[in-house]
């Protein structure tokens, strides 16, 4: 079963995952999976994005400077290595939840995660639960969002109340 939540940039989504995996492991449940952080530096500017696995594993996905790459959203290199390296062996041991934070364009550079994340879709037996931008027109990603059974719109207004109707529908009381 996959949920997904959407909304604009820095309006909770991750903030919302982080408490729904720290419930989780309260609760003794099973999960793996991964979510994203910015990164900034001394002065507050943004200087990129972290991976950060459930199991506090953490590297780089993505850097303004020190990283050479080919790969580039706007002014970020993209790591693709350091991200497949650690996303795609959270998803290897078997979970009751899966944690996918955030599908974007930095992510779907990465065939392997695209097939990961279809290999998890066949799987009866997981909960994923995946944050998704709000506007994109990647195909990928309009088919998560086609194959969610519930598509959150995360916003101002709801989203300090979301935590409990993720809870319930990934069956964990």
């Amino acid at each position: 079963m996959l949920i997904c939540l959407t909304g604009a940039p820095g309006i909770g989504k991750t903030t919302i995952i982080k408490k729904l995996v720290q419930y989780l492991k309260d609760s003794f449940v099973d999960v793996g999976g991964f979510f994203t952080e910015e990164v900034r530096n001394a002065e507050g500017y943004r200087e990129g994005f972290d991976i950060v696995t459930v199991s506090n594993q953490r590297g780089i996905l993505a850097r303004k400077s020190g990283i050479k790459s080919r790969l580039k959203v706007g002014a970020y290199s993209v790591d693709i290595g350091q991200f497949e390296g650690l996303a795609l062996p959270s998803f290897n041991d078997p979970q009751r939840v899966m944690i996918i934070d955030e599908v974007g364009k930095m992510e779907l550079f990465s065939t392997s995660f695209k097939e990961a994340i279809e290999n998890l879709l066949n799987s009866v037996d997981i909960s994923i639960v995946a944050t998704l931008p709000l506007k994109s027109n990647d195909p990928f990603i309009n088919h998560l969002k086609k194959e969610s059974k519930m598509l959150i719109h995360v916003t101002q207004a709801n989203r300090d109340n979301l935590l409990p109707k993720i809870i319930e529908q990934v069956h964990i009381k």
